[in-house]
């Protein structure tokens, strides 16, 4: 199936250069160099015209909110027409709140704390609504933070150094989202699936 990869930092791009030239496309509001087809696009003043969509596409979704209901996601929710059949979302375990060291699943209530959490929860809303009203696919990644190239803090450590300070401390996940991703787009993943990957148990 044809894909729309929106937005193509880290992960996006991992998943652009794995699917074929001829069944995917990125959006990015800056160049990247790549082979596969990329649409400069402006992701906070879209209008209807922007995409070309075939009949049947799937989109990953990797743009930060925007705002408390993320209105960067509802301008790009109103430029696809037709719905996609599969929609991927990278949301954040952030939706969880503080839970104080316990171990949360798919079935944890959400309790967002913080600003860049709760536009999350709002734009995971949207997109339910969005695949009720359109019997679209819907896959929610809820992934902590990610550590792409160059952002591990190696010379740190080498130097003797602490990896990050306590204050600092998240948990991380690493290329492995890239994978993950990709294997949702291709529908390996099934409906519905709310997947995080902690270095907790």
């Amino acid at each position: 199936m044809f894909t729309i990869i929106a937005g193509t930092g880290y992960t996006g791009r991992r998943v652009l250069e794995r699917l074929p030239a001829d069944e995917v496309a990125g959006a990015n509001r800056s160049p990247i160099d790549t082979d596969r087809p990329l649409q400069l696009v402006d992701f906070d003043d879209l209008d209807s015209t922007v995409f070309d969509l075939p009949g049947r596409y799937a989109v990953l979704y990797t743009c930060p909110p925007d705002g408390e209901e993320d209105d960067r996601l509802r301008r790009f929710l109103a430029c696809l027409s037709p719905a996609p059949e599969r929609f991927v979302y990278i949301s954040t375990t952030g939706v969880y709140g503080d839970c104080d060291g316990a171990v949360v699943t798919e079935e944890s209530p959400v309790n967002p704390g913080n600003r860049m959490s709760k536009p999350r929860v709002a734009a995971e809303n949207r997109l339910s609504a969005l695949a009720t009203r359109t019997d679209c696919d819907l896959v929610v990644l809820r992934v902590p933070g990610i550590y792409g190239p160059g952002r591990l803090g190696v010379d740190r450590i080498r130097s003797g150094g602490a990896f990050i300070e306590e204050d600092e401390a998240i948990d991380w996940v690493t290329w492995l989202l890239g994978l993950i991703a990709f294997t949702t787009i291709l529908g390996l993943i099934p409906f519905w699936l709310f997947i995080y990957f902690s270095i907790n148990p």
